[in-house]
């Protein structure tokens, strides 16, 4: 698991520094991740990801992403 919790702008830079070690089914936690960028890559099945915003408190932008590699 993965948790990106910090300045929204490196979201996207560390999650592909982390990526070649995230496992299939791996879950990726962004909290407040309002970052285009970061949710465009993620939320693009070509990047091989499954993602999707999580239901609880929307206005806070946490996203949830499974690896799906």
């Amino acid at each position: 698991m993965l948790l990106l919790d910090g300045a929204f702008a490196l979201y996207l830079p560390i999650l592909k520094l982390i990526e070649p070690r995230l496992q299939p089914g791996a879950v990726v936690l962004g909290e407040n991740a309002f970052e285009p960028g970061y949710l465009d890559y993620v939320r693009n099945p070509a990047n091989r990801y499954v993602s999707q915003p999580l239901p609880l408190d929307q206005a806070r932008g946490n996203e949830f992403t499974i690896v799906a590699r």
